[in-house]
């Protein structure tokens, strides 16, 4: 078995070219798959896998966020490519969002990024070989500071919504600070560039098979 995680902070990958012949233009785009040894790893939600359901920790306002977040990338592709639902249940969920405190008071303020209150991770792990997505895939969410500030409920918008594009397939961070998937976000929504590559994305080949991992007794 092999863990890998897609931080907010690091993400060691390589980058691929990919080629775009639909219109309308799309080249303004990063790249998304994932490098594993000799392997390249690409996944996306297929419409016969929608909706794709997630269960989140009713915590410091997280549901509120996840599905402002889930909605942001539904518009994006349009519900027809990928459609979310939050549900009650764990067991039944393809994705499982949970938040932790990590210090109750607000941490020293980070050179160069005032706004850094809070910190995400999505955990991709695989079943059997690397072409198989364990499912559920887990996204856990720190805050570093109190969680009602106003600079925590801020960063929990971006960083819910920068996670749960890594959990639609977007493997990879973008080098410009100026999208949501930047390694660490300071924007709270999918820029222009964010919905190229994501709908470039789900219109290519996947290779990576969602398996749901057996329970553990």
């Amino acid at each position: 078995m092999k863990l890998r995680h897609l931080t907010a902070a690091v993400l060691a990958a390589a980058a691929l070219a990919c080629g775009d012949s639909a219109a309308p233009d799309r080249s303004d785009r990063y790249d998304w798959v994932f490098v594993d040894g000799a392997d390249s790893l690409t996944f996306h939600w297929l419409p016969s896998e929608l909706p794709v359901r997630v269960w989140v920790q009713d915590s410091a306002s997280l549901s509120a966020d996840v599905t402002r977040g889930l909605g942001l990338w539904q518009s994006t592709l349009g519900e027809g490519t990928f459609r979310a639902v939050v549900v009650n249940d764990s067991a039944t969920a393809d994705v499982i969002v949970r938040i932790q405190s990590i210090f109750t008071a607000p941490p020293p303020i980070p050179p160069g990024n005032p706004d850094q209150f809070c910190q995400g991770s999505t955990l991709v792990d695989t079943v059997g070989s690397p072409f198989q997505l364990s499912i559920p895939i887990h996204i856990s969410i720190q805050t570093l500071g109190v969680p009602s500030s106003d600079s925590v409920q801020a960063c929990l918008r971006r960083v819910a919504a920068h996670e749960l594009g890594h959990s639609l397939g977007l493997f990879q961070h973008s080098p410009n600070n100026r999208d949501l998937m930047f390694t660490t976000p300071f924007v709270d929504a999918p820029s222009d560039r964010d919905a190229n590559t994501v709908i470039t994305l789900y219109a290519a080949d996947r290779n990576m098979l969602p398996t749901h991992r057996p329970a553990v007794h």
